[in-house]
This record gives C-alpha cells, sequence and structure tokens, in this order.
C-alpha cells in the first residue's frame, strides 16, 4: 500500500460513505479519489442496499478498502440503520436480498412522483430514472435533483422540507427489514454489523438493540453526535465488548449536510482495534486487513 502524509484535518479511517451508486453526489471512483487527495488511509463506501460501487472504489483507492453497505432496518416500529462492513461483497444471498430491496425502492420512488402529479408538479418518472445507474438504489435525492433542475424548488433541501420529508405530502415510507434479518444477512456473508448513528435515528427507542448479543459494534462518531452522545456511546461499546465505529455519512450536497468526508471517523489507534475486530471475526477480508 502506497503511503503518504495525512492531512491534519482527516481522520485516519472513515467508515461510513455514500456515491451515486445509491444516494451520493459523487461516483465510487470519485469519492475515493477525493479520499486519496484528502489523505484518509483507510474508508467503507456504506452505499443503500447495493454494493455495486466497491470494486471501482477499491480501484482508485491508495489504501485499504473496506466492503461496506447500509440497510434499512425496522424492529418494534422503530426505524434504524444497520451498517455491514469487512463481508464477501460476491456472497449471492446477500446480493439477492439487496437487488430485492433495490427493486422495491423503485416502486415506492414512482409512488412518490405519482403523489407529486397529484399536488400538481408535471415530473415523470423517466425524468428521475434518467439519473438512475442500472444497479442504483433510488432515493428521495434523486427525485429532489429533478425537482430543483424544473425550478420547482430552489435547493435539496427545500424538496424534503416542503414535499418529501416523513411528515410530508409526498413522502411514502421506505419497505425495511427485520434487525434479526439484517443481522443474519451481514453474518451470513462472513461480515460485522454495527449499529449507525444511534443518536440521528431514535437514541431511547434503540436503547435495547445497542446492548443486542449479537450486534457487533455502534457508530459512536458521526456528524449528529455531539461530544457527549459520542461518550455515552463509546461506553456502552466498551461495556458490551463491540467495537466503536465511526464515519462522515458523507453524500456531498445533501440534505442537512454536517461534514465533509473524512472529518469524522476513526484515529489510527481506533482503526487498529477495528482491523483486529475483522481478524478476531474471521470475516472475509480477515487475511487482507
Amino acid at each position: 500500500m502506497i503511503r503518504f502524509k495525512t492531512s491534519s484535518t482527516a481522520f485516519y479511517a472513515d467508515l461510513h460513505l455514500h456515491s451515486t451508486a445509491s444516494d451520493g453526489q459523487l461516483s465510487p471512483a470519485a469519492v475515493a479519489r477525493k479520499l486519496t487527495r484528502k489523505g484518509v488511509m483507510a474508508a467503507s463506501l456504506t452505499d443503500h442496499d447495493t454494493v455495486h460501487g466497491f470494486v471501482p472504489f477499491q480501484k482508485k483507492l491508495r489504501g485499504i478498502a473496506i466492503p461496506g453497505v447500509e440497510l434499512s432496518v425496522l424492529h418494534e416500529e422503530i426505524d434504524f440503520h444497520l451498517l455491514g462492513y469487512g463481508f464477501d461483497p460476491g456472497d449471492a444471498s446477500l446480493n439477492e436480498k439487496l437487488g430485492y430491496y433495490r427493486k422495491v425502492r423503485h416502486e415506492r420512488m414512482a409512488k412518490m412522483v405519482a403523489k407529486l402529479q397529484h399536488l400538481g408538479l408535471p415530473i415523470r418518472r423517466e425524468e428521475v430514472e434518467a439519473g438512475l445507474g442500472t444497479a442504483t438504489a433510488a432515493g428521495r435525492p434523486h427525485i429532489a435533483r429533478v425537482m430543483v433542475e424544473r425550478g420547482w424548488v430552489k435547493s435539496i433541501s427545500e424538496a424534503f422540507d416542503t414535499y418529501l420529508d416523513y411528515d410530508k405530502p409526498a413522502y411514502v415510507p421506505k419497505a425495511k427489514m427485520s434487525f434479526d434479518e439484517g443481522l443474519d444477512l451481514i453474518h451470513a456473508a462472513k461480515g460485522i454489523a454495527v449499529l449507525a448513528h444511534p443518536g440521528k435515528s431514535s437514541p431511547n427507542g434503540l436503547t435495547p438493540l445497542l446492548n443486542h448479543p449479537r450486534l457487533d459494534g455502534i457508530e459512536v462518531w458521526h456528524p449528529d453526535h455531539n461530544e457527549e452522545m459520542s461518550q455515552q456511546l463509546l461506553e456502552i461499546a466498551t461495556n458490551n465488548g463491540q467495537i466503536p465505529t465511526g464515519g462522515s455519512d458523507f453524500h456531498g450536497s445533501r440534505p442537512g449536510a454536517q461534514a465533509s468526508l473524512g472529518e469524522f471517523g476513526l484515529d489510527i489507534r481506533r482503526w487498529m482495534d477495528f482491523k483486529e475486530t475483522l481478524k478476531n471475526r474471521k470475516t472475509f477480508i480477515a487475511a487482507y486487513v
């Protein structure tokens, strides 16, 4: 691996990133090049419901690329996200299940387009699909970008605030797998499962899941966690023998974006702990990290 001086503003590892393979603004290769320029030495592309960006991301990253994915999960009426790391990105069962949820995402997108049409906006499904690749996991930002291009709203944030957010008129709930299903999927593909940004999701409602014996880690450092929240989550992870992780949740330009890539993540000591976990849990990539 080629090494170079790490930027003083960047962490050693950023383990939460998105690309155009889901709802990010930059291609997987462009995200990798940006990380390299910033001096981030290890990273995981955690697109929603797809691993199709991993190969181009890995090819362009001058560092260690960790296979990653972000799953939408539902447990007792609580929505949250689960991150998978270190699994086999070619696992057939994993890809079959992810393919199903990408299909459901496209169906959801069509329903939101229909709602917008009913509200008087002449948006067409084809316009949104034009911005998607064949393996892209469709999301609300894809609709929002068309709305900005057509001049119906001034920004993606306005599209969400007025039409697409959870309590807005064009919102359609997203199909989600159960917590156990998500854990099974990641573990069966020889990966580890990490609870994503619990402070952003619902910290009180997720308390029982933070202590779940099959959960491998907790995302401690995230732009939506303040210092107090991160410290609380770190204590829980430490007490439970779980690995603390972190990342910028980089999307490029997105609603509510608070951080650039590399500005949240793991320092070298925490990275070494994470690396050791990948080895000890006998993940798919244990031999090369």
